[in-house]
């Protein structure tokens, strides 16, 4: 299964820089470039900044609730 980032990306027509979670990075000429782009995981927007005249988006992976067979999340306990 391969992922997309945020369609709202599309919009910026700036040059963006995606920092993934393990620390590399990519950069694309804007929004639209970097929203053709499918990733084998899922990611979410950890914060957004502008440096040296790029956009700057740092990304984290998307969690996903643990659901028990009642389709109810499942709440730990510590």
């Amino acid at each position: 299964m391969t992922y997309k980032l945020n369609h709202e990306l599309g919009k910026i027509v700036s040059p963006i820089e995606l920092l993934f979670p393990d620390g590399s990075s990519r950069e694309y000429a804007n929004g639209a470039e970097a929203l053709a782009e499918e990733f084998d995981e899922r990611y979410v927007i950890s914060s957004i900044s502008a440096k040296e005249n790029k956009i700057v988006i740092s990304l984290e992976a998307a969690t996903v609730p643990s659901i028990d067979f009642d389709g109810d999340e499942v709440l730990m306990f510590e």
